[in-house]
């Protein structure tokens, strides 16, 4: 098989589905309980659903207008062409920062917790810089290859988070006290709503698996559907879990520390049938997250220079690979303390306009204002649109309401 065939192949709808299940569930999905706990399992239970409605409602937005437009369009063009220049330059500028950011803590993450796996269970010594630099080169080679190749190695990361997810909650299950289920209180789940609404975004990924399953709108409906659903329910069972087994005091003072990713840890850390699965949790976490996030990226940066498709291979492709690898790479090497940092850093603003507001903007301007016909993935017309819009605003004043109390 040549080139061409490695880096241009497509696939189906599964591997597109489970390309956003491991792109929706990245390392902040472990303080998902603490920002929900203090109110409770069944609110949390029911924000999860909302929040998950609403993200496989935007991503399906999404899908709608890169069908509309020409093959090879992306987020940046998609946007140009609809909206305009202005918008494009900010949506450009808040993916780039967003992605190096994201990516740098997860390669230090990644590296991290392969040097410690060697350095504890096979006694091979190996520093955190080679940890990052190994996790690095590994994924740049499958991002260089293609989405098709690419698609085989997120199959095993997937196994290994759904794997080791069943072996957090199997060793957790005689732990959890029934009535610690039943503590309720609306007002404060509401707080949890940003925390979810970041920490599932997968907005990035939707383009790269329009193409993939070869822009059949029925594959990327069952694709997105089934990506999103899953993640929301093991998320569901993940809250379960610790909101079962942690005192409401343990969760109030995790949910009022300044950092709840460490706080987190360091709580997970003390409960000695977690030690083991968290470990393996958060490093399947970080891989799927990296996969997924990078092939998005590099199909924004193919798009943002106007590589058409077919030319999205052989040497362009590895400029491309590199100009997506090599920034976070040097950050995540001379700044170690960045995966917390940049995490809690990246979670506001510029994720919510680009997983809630673009979408619905670009999709009012295509269907009423353009009148560009295309298959609508999302029913509902003009009130779902409202509404889907509604909700991110308030999400960004909640958002606006952390800023000012911290």
């Amino acid at each position: 098989m040549d080139e061409m065939q490695f880096q241009a192949r497509t696939g189906g709808a599964f591997g597109a589905s489970l390309f956003i299940l491991g792109t929706c569930i990245g390392v902040g999905v472990i303080t998902i309980p603490i920002a929900s706990g203090i109110g409770g399992f069944i609110p949390a239970l029911m924000m999860n659903l909302i929040v998950g409605l609403i993200l496989m409602a935007t991503a399906l937005l999404y899908a709608e207008v890169i069908l509309a437009l020409p093959e090879g369009t992306n987020l940046i063009s998609a946007v140009d062409t609809l909206i305009g220049p202005l918008i494009r330059s900010i949506s450009g500028f808040c993916i780039i920062f967003l992605f190096y950011a994201l990516l740098s803590a997860y390669f230090y993450e990644g590296g991290k917790i392969l040097s410690a796996t060697l350095n504890d269970y096979l006694n091979l010594q190996l520093s955190n810089w080679l940890g990052i630099l190994f996790i690095a080169c590994f994924f740049g080679v499958f991002l260089f290859l293609g989405m098709w190749i690419s698609n085989k190695l997120n199959f095993i990361l997937v196994f290994g988070l759904l794997f080791s997810f069943i072996w957090l909650f199997v060793a957790g299950s005689q732990t959890v006290e029934q009535q610690h289920l039943f503590r309720l209180n609306w007002l404060l789940i509401l707080f949890a709503a940003p925390t979810l609404f970041l920490t599932y975004s997968f907005a990035i990924i939707v383009p790269s698996c329009v193409t993939f399953v070869k822009r059949d709108p029925q594959k990327i409906v069952w694709a997105i559907i089934i990506g999103v659903t899953i993640p929301i329910l093991l998320s569901c069972l993940w809250q379960a879990l610790m909101i079962g087994s942690l005192s409401e005091g343990t969760l109030w003072e995790a949910y009022e520390s300044d950092n709840q990713i460490a706080t987190s840890l360091k709580i997970f850390g003390k409960i000695s049938w977690l030690r083991l699965p968290i470990q393996f949790f958060i490093f399947f976490s970080v891989t799927t997250s990296i996969l997924g996030n990078s092939i998005g990226y590099t199909d924004v940066l193919s798009d943002g220079f106007s590589i058409p498709p077919s030319e999205r291979i052989g040497k362009k492709r590895f400029y491309i690979v590199m100009l997506a690898f090599l920034p976070p790479l040097i950050f995540a090497l001379i700044q170690p303390d960045v995966f917390v940092a940049t995490i809690q850093f990246t979670s506001g603003f510029p994720e919510a306009f680009l997983s809630g507001i673009i979408p619905v903007w670009l999709v009012w301007t295509l269907r009423y204002h353009k009148k560009i016909i295309s298959p609508r993935l999302l029913p509902g017309g003009k009130p779902a649109l409202i509404t889907i819009l509604l909700f991110v605003f308030f999400i960004m004043y909640l958002l606006g309401l952390e800023t000012i109390k911290e």
